[in-house]
């Protein structure tokens, strides 16, 4: 909900969410997983465990893209500035990323052991889950490989200017 809230506040009409309201809505979100945890205290930490384990699904390709990006790419040097322009270097979106990012989750989503899900190769791995090294190489790769493609036809472009 939080993230909404940041999200619908960002957009062209720039909406504030008051300090007021985020507090309020975080102190639901902690009332209310305070009171799931209690009343599901014995399968509890096996659910949260399973629950934040896949929740790697979706974070292991985000941290490649951006690391890839920033070391290799931005030389460690964002422009704030630009992040919130549309019009700026970064442009309102990251096509190339995105695209990444969504091969990234798909071609773990077989190797993933959780406890909400087990893909169909796990069971040929004996049961290891490997879909983190995975979401990890194969998006940082692609992404490597199609930024530095994006480079190249970038600067020849702007030779042949």
């Amino acid at each position: 909900l939080m993230c909404l809230a940041t999200v619908y506040s960002c957009g062209k009409q720039r909406v504030r969410v008051s300090q007021s309201v985020r507090l309020l809505v975080l102190a639901m979100i902690i009332t209310l997983a305070t009171a799931i945890a209690i009343i599901g205290q014995h399968s509890f930490l096996s659910a949260f465990k399973s629950f934040l384990l896949f929740l790697l699904t979706f974070f292991t390709p985000w941290s490649a893209i951006n690391l890839v990006d920033y070391y290799f790419f931005n030389h460690q040097a964002i422009d704030m500035e630009a992040l919130n322009d549309p019009n700026g270097k970064y442009r309102a979106w990251n096509v190339t990323g995105l695209g990444v990012y969504l091969v990234g989750v798909a071609v773990q989503t077989p190797f993933i052991d959780s406890g909400f899900y087990s893909g169909p190769f796990v069971k040929m791995l004996g049961g290891i889950d490997i879909s983190w090294l995975i979401g990890l190489a194969l998006p940082a790769g692609l992404y490597y490989v199609l930024r530095k493609a994006q480079s190249a036809a970038a600067a020849g472009a702007a030779i042949s200017r």
